[in-house]
């Protein structure tokens, strides 16, 4: 969960999380089980039933497998969690942006204003990406769309090509893969 939470934050975080603190903690999850399991085995005479014996034997890979298998769902809603607390302490600061870039739209990339990096698509609608975050031209970050169409995009076909039309796609001059809703206009989206 912390692993999704920071990578709203910070790419750089989720970065040396995912390299160092998770593999870490599956490890330290192994070790744990791996323990347990030893340990089980050590006193199997000791136990009082059959049923005990099994018990404690099943425990450690039934607990190592629960492990792996909450981990990615843990690491969604810390996502999750994380693009709403930054929309939360940054909404602010979009809305100024917002209020300024609409009375003079045109296309910008990467300015910083307010504290908060953005990317302008002139549109028509108008669309800006906050926080734009990522490696070359994979990137992801908090979208303004008042029309909402950024929603089309949903990956590829089995042809490979884009779902959604070029008019939603090749916004902020990249590709748009995909787009899920956060609050009211605003969506987070991944480029490529």
């Amino acid at each position: 969960m912390t692993a999704g939470f920071f990578s709203a934050w910070s790419f750089v975080a989720t970065f040396l999380v995912m390299m160092f603190a998770v593999p870490f903690s599956l490890l330290i999850a192994l070790i744990g089980a791996g323990v347990l399991f030893m340990d089980a085995l050590r006193c199997l005479r000791d136990y009082e039933s059959r049923f005990d014996a099994i018990a404690a034997i099943c425990l450690a890979p039934v607990m190592a497998l629960a492990a792996v298998l909450i981990f990615f769902p843990a690491a969604q809603a810390g996502e999750r969690l994380g693009e709403l607390s930054r929309f939360a302490v940054e909404h602010r600061r979009y809305e100024a942006i917002i209020a300024e870039i609409r009375e003079t739209p045109r296309e910008q990339r990467f300015v910083k204003r307010y504290g908060a990096t953005y990317s302008v698509d002139s549109g028509p609608p108008l669309r800006i990406a906050f926080n734009p975050e990522g490696l070359g031209d994979n990137w992801s970050g908090i979208v303004y769309d008042p029309s909402g169409e950024v929603m089309l995009a949903d990956g590829f076909d089995k042809q490979g090509r884009f779902r959604a039309p070029d008019r939603i796609t090749k916004i902020f001059g990249g590709d748009l893969m995909r787009c899920r809703w956060l609050w009211s206009d605003y969506y987070t989206c991944s480029f490529t």
